[in-house]
């Protein structure tokens, strides 16, 4: 199936320690995470 996220990750992101971070550190760690597939949620998902 196809989606389209309608959200940024500072609005969107539920993981403990990133959405409490901001701007381009958010966005790098949660990059990072994700690319390493250490993010639960994330995974879950993809």
């Amino acid at each position: 199936p196809r989606m389209v996220v309608l959200g940024s990750r500072e609005q969107m992101c539920i993981h403990d320690k990133v959405k409490n971070l901001h701007g381009r550190v958010q966005n790098n760690i949660c990059y990072s995470l994700s690319k390493k597939r250490r993010c639960y949620h994330y995974n879950c998902v993809s």
